[in-house]
């Protein structure tokens, strides 16, 4: 390796050496279970491809559903639909599991040959292999990334836009702890596709086309919409305004037409064992494989909240890519030829991503559908840190706090919405919760109240008013799912009176992870039937297992005119149990 190339490498052993630390010891996810494990949610959808073909024999009719949701494997969070033939569809397309497929040999060897683990897809051999197979992919990525930044830029370049890619910007989170998610492995796609583009067009050699059309016809085949990156090999290198360069990129295409036909079949190949997987288990070989919910709003895309919601903006959670924003003027500047082609592929890319209506993806720390075109955002960033390096003392060291501070930033979220469990998932956050606790480092269990509500007291309580209380410890109230919502009767709170505080002691043997089926305290203020004002916590939040607590919640009264209070406890779809007593609701005044 030449010692030219030093500080780069560095950052790469830096990098590489953090995937090791955060996967081993950090959150070694792989000894996870359940939701918390690798094979869970979205990753366990891509996946279910390979225990369906291999180990069940059945992935047209998905007749071994009752095995995946029983013991010892106990998976849920698998997604798809049946149709009119009895076909089961898996509402991810299948590259992924093209991808683990390696990872998944290897691990299905293993447990065949343990006496210890079963061969049922879901047991410890699998999580490990799909996770550490993972991992290793990403450190390909950042391989590839630096090798084809290093044709483009000198080293400590390409050691800054290095380090602020893993470092400060949610790709650390996505590849190592989330490793196993699409984004990881379109990341190292698009960064050896680069380094081929790059070649081809310096040296056109056919076996460099197909490796680009493979390439392409994967990343497509693992997310559709990356098709755009068809785009960059196209067009890269030429600038596409100008009607020499689109002239002379025509002549190169028919030059060298044999290539093009052979990666564009490569392509369509790859893509087509989607539509061969359609045709088999439904008879169509195009199916909308998603729930009727999922879709795009093309005429509305949510730009302002993609960028910048507390749920998962982009730049909130990334705001290191404010360098890259920057550095496409810088790019136009210096060379149209790359700016063109790579700022077409970022307002379409980002255009797409954005209309989703499921803007916030499930759970993302920032917009995670965008860290797979960080290999090509890492050239208009690269172009900023060349463009700083030659300005005056004062501009480089005011960048270099903000470097710092915007690596500082992604460590922190990254931290706090895993191990530091501030966040729990991003997509429930709040704003009032987000101001409360950015920055910090230690939870305030508290606090968590402000993911649900955005009203809390802290002062002194003036002149509380016990108008309402209920459930003695020789009478508490169970809610399960036979029983899964409770209304105290309406009550009047005192007309002098400013906020309610309703408490209650609460008790469960197991919790309830899932947000969206945590139980509810609700407090409503209602007039002919119509909830003029609703907050609510979800209890679950602040319980530990077997543990008794007394939780409560605010609620300043409203000014609009209202004809009762009233209490709610609801169950939302959970399966677990909770046992309340003592519900008491107190008005008070605030202190002046």
């Amino acid at each position: 390796m030449s010692v030219h190339h030093k500080w780069s490498l560095i950052t790469l052993c830096l990098a590489a050496l953090s995937l090791l630390y955060i996967t081993t010891i950090y959150y070694p996810r792989y000894e996870r279970t359940g939701v918390n494990g690798t094979l869970s949610y979205d990753v366990g959808g891509y996946y279910l491809y390979l225990p369906a073909t291999f180990i069940y024999k059945d992935l047209k009719y998905f007749s071994f559903q009752d095995t995946l949701k029983s013991d010892p494997i106990n998976v849920t969070t698998y997604q798809g639909k049946f149709h009119d033939n009895g076909g089961f569809t898996i509402k991810y397309p299948a590259g992924m599991a093209i991808q683990y497929l390696p990872f998944f040999t290897v691990a299905h060897i293993w447990a065949c040959n343990s006496k210890v683990h079963a061969s049922n897809g879901y047991s410890f051999p699998y999580q490990t292999m799909i996770y550490f197979g993972s991992v290793l992919i990403a450190f390909i990525g950042l391989f590839y990334l630096r090798k084809v930044l290093l044709l483009h830029f000198s080293d400590s370049i390409t050691s800054l836009t290095l380090a602020s890619i893993f470092f400060g910007s949610n790709y650390m989170a996505y590849a190592s702890i989330n490793a196993a998610m699409s984004h990881n492995y379109l990341f190292t796609i698009n960064a050896i596709l680069l380094y081929k583009i790059s070649n081809y067009y310096k040296t056109p050699i056919l076996q460099q086309a197909v490796y680009m059309g493979f390439l392409i016809g994967l990343a497509a085949l693992t997310r559709p919409t990356e098709i755009i990156t068809a785009l960059i090999a196209v067009f890269w290198g030429i600038n596409i305004l100008s009607g020499k360069e689109l002239k002379k990129r025509v002549q190169w295409i028919r030059r060298y037409k044999n290539h093009y036909i052979a990666a564009i079949t490569m392509a369509f190949a790859v893509g087509s064992i989607q539509f061969i997987y359609w045709y088999y288990v439904t008879g169509n070989p195009i199916v909308f494989s998603y729930s009727n919910d999922d879709g795009f709003d093309f005429l509305s895309p949510h730009i302002w909240k993609c960028l910048f919601s507390v749920k998962a903006g982009w730049l909130l959670y990334s705001p290191i890519m404010f360098f890259t924003l920057a550095g496409f003027y810088i790019l136009y500047q210096k060379d149209k030829s790359l700016f063109c082609s790579i700022f077409l592929y970022f307002i379409l890319f980002t255009y797409v991503t954005f209309s989703w209506n499921n803007w916030w993806y499930g759970g993302s720390l920032g917009q995670r559908a965008m860290v797979q075109s960080y290999p090509f955002l890492a050239f208009p960033m690269a172009y900023f840190y060349g463009y700083i390096r030659c300005k005056s003392k004062a501009i480089i060291c005011i960048t270099t706090f903000l470097f710092l501070l915007f690596i500082y930033m992604n460590i922190w979220a990254t931290h706090m919405s895993h191990n530091g469990k501030l966040f729990l998932t991003p997509p429930h956050l709040s704003t009032a919760y987000f101001k409360k606790v950015v920055g910090t480092w230690k939870q305030n269990n508290n606090d968590l109240k402000l993911l649900d509500t955005d009203e809390e007291y802290l002062d002194e309580i003036i002149k509380p008013l016990v108008i309402l209380d209920q459930f003695s410890d020789d009478d508490p109230l169970i809610i399960n799912p036979h029983n899964p919502d409770f209304k105290t009767e309406p009550f009047y709170p005192d007309p002098n009176a400013e906020w309610l505080r309703t408490s209650v002691t609460a008790f469960t043997s197991e919790l309830e992870y899932y947000n969206w089926k945590q139980t509810q305290l609700i407090v409503s203020f209602i007039k002919d039937d119509y909830k003029v004002k609703s907050n609510f916590i979800r209890l679950q939040r602040h319980l530990k297992p077997s543990v008794e607590k007394e939780i409560y919640i605010d609620v300043s009264i409203p000014d609009k005119a209202y004809d009762y209070a009233q209490v709610s406890i609801l169950l939302e779809g959970s399966k677990k149990h909770i046992i309340f007593r003592n519900l008491t609701v107190t008005s008070f005044e605030e202190s002046r």
